[in-house]
């Protein structure tokens, strides 16, 4: 199946930090640290997954969110001075990340006709390339991209798994793993094999 290109440029700040809510008490917020900024092409990086499965396997921390935004921004606003996102924001997207996720098995083993998700709202533009004429999906928000690229990963035949040993989704059929892998890489294998022959000499 033939894939659509996403055109999609974010900002990126150069620091972020979690840091009290002056205006909600009770929460944190993921805030730009500087005025610095560059921009990022967030689904063209050399990654072994889809970005939105890097998302759902968050540990929905401030730490880990603010990790998450210094590589790739933030979900909803691009980089300027103060530019900030609510922490119980993030963590509520990734809790409905993690429930679509586990949705697409869903719509790879039911009638397609019976099964519809909608994951995100973009723009479709009609650019020039060599004079040539190519659509373009154009994802407005960080969060609207990696909804796009996941489904674009699903619809080209890849499956997102569980991995038997850490327990962290992964894609597989993609560009980094086989369609037939059963583990998120080769460190998970081992370790599970290992614990697994422990199991049955214990025995």
């Amino acid at each position: 199946m033939a894939t659509l290109d996403i055109g999609f440029e974010w900002s990126r700040a150069h620091a972020y930090e979690c840091v009290p809510s002056p205006n909600k008490k009770g929460d944190l917020l993921i805030r730009q640290k500087n005025k610095g900024r560059d921009p990022v092409r967030p689904l063209e990086l050399p990654l072994d997954d889809p970005l939105a499965v890097i998302f759902a396997n968050l540990e929905a921390s401030g730490d880990a969110c603010v990790r998450f935004a210094g590589a790739f921004g933030l979900l909803r606003t691009p980089a300027s001075t103060g530019a900030a996102e609510g922490l119980s924001s993030w963590q509520t997207e990734i809790r409905k990340m993690k429930s679509l996720i586990s949705m697409t098995s869903m719509v790879r083993s039911a009638n397609s006709r019976n099964v519809r998700m909608n994951t995100a709202s973009v723009d479709v533009a009609l650019v020039s390339v060599n004079e040539k004429r190519i659509m373009v999906l154009q994802p407005r928000t960080l969060l609207d991209a990696m909804l796009v690229q996941l489904t674009q990963s699903l619809a080209s035949g890849s499956d997102i798994e569980t991995c038997p040993f850490c327990q962290r989704w992964f894609e597989r059929g993609g560009k980094a793993r086989r369609g037939d892998a059963k583990f998120c890489d080769e460190r998970c294998r081992n370790k599970f094999y290992y614990a697994e022959q422990k199991r049955r000499a214990g025995k």
